[in-house]
């Protein structure tokens, strides 16, 4: 779990499992698209709004404010990131002991 402080308000988020991720590639390939009619920003719209009430639902608590969701986005993006490099540590620590492969 991991304590942060957005807009003057405290949130808590828990740590994401890892099928978590694709909703967040989810949000960042939606966010970066540009659509071509009006229809794909509609669609693109509501496929956003979606994955992310998803994922701050599951993770954030409180139920953040609207004007907070994006910062904790963010949050969460970088949460996975340090979630994902520690596992990363431990595992080539585990390598090396054993003496295999990584121990480098």
């Amino acid at each position: 779990m991991k304590e942060v402080e957005v807009g003057g308000r405290r949130y808590r988020i828990r740590a994401p499992e890892p099928w978590a991720i694709p909703y967040l590639n989810l949000i960042e390939n939606l966010g970066k698209k540009v659509p071509k009619s009006l229809e794909e920003a509609e669609r693109d719209e509501r496929l956003l709004k979606e994955a992310i009430e998803r994922l701050v639902r599951r993770y954030v608590e409180p139920e953040p404010r609207v004007e907070d969701v994006r910062a904790l986005l963010v949050e969460l993006s970088l949460y996975v990131i340090e979630l994902s490099k520690k596992a990363e540590g431990e595992a080539r620590l585990f390598r090396k002991e054993r003496g295999g492969e990584g121990g480098g």
